[in-house]
């Protein structure tokens, strides 16, 4: 069945698109070498293709993806307050703490779901949907795909990765001074 709507770009670019009702896109293929595309869509498993420019120009590729199983069964529940002191620890370890992080924000936070790290005062988190940063100071909206994140506050040490997405916010002359 045709995954209308999915996700399709190349991982730390602009570059991308939506399929459409038949599951259908185009997108250019940049001059990056090792490019990875990212095939992603909500209640699928996420899938990262590196094409050859030579193996796939001008050709059709059909992309089969998984159904996502579901992650709700080691998910914290939490009070109100253990949340907010969670969510802040995720955003000053995934945002950082630069004058950029500061003038970004995460729109979905409620996206945003804790487990257990194993460790005493360790934290891992996961989102099934993609984050959604603003980052008000380079003039980004930024779709992020957490693939992990691991907090082990005893170390101080912070672990992530995922793939992003950078979609211009206006005009990119007004933005060009800070990039």
């Amino acid at each position: 069945m045709p995954v209308e709507g999915a996700s399709v770009y190349f991982n730390n670019t602009s570059i991308g698109t939506s399929a459409n009702a038949s599951g259908k896109f185009s997108l250019p293929l940049p001059d990056i070498a090792n490019a990875e595309m990212i095939i992603s869509a909500v209640g699928f498993q996420l899938l990262v293709f590196k094409p050859g420019a030579a193996g796939i120009e001008n050709k059709n590729i059909i992309f089969k993806l998984a159904q996502k199983e579901e992650q709700l069964k080691n998910v914290l529940i939490l009070t109100d307050a253990v949340r907010r002191k969670y969510l802040a620890i995720f955003e000053r370890e995934f945002l950082g703490i630069t004058q950029e992080a500061s003038r970004s924000s995460i729109k979905n936070k409620r996206d945003i779901y804790f487990t257990s790290g194993g460790a005493k005062n360790s934290i891992k988190a996961h989102s099934d949907t993609p984050l959604v940063i603003i980052n008000k100071m380079l003039g980004y909206k930024i779709s992020f795909e957490l693939g992990e994140f691991f907090y082990d506050e005893n170390n101080g040490r912070t672990f992530y990765y995922g793939y992003t997405r950078f979609e211009e916010m206006g005009d990119k002359n007004s933005w060009i001074k800070n990039r």
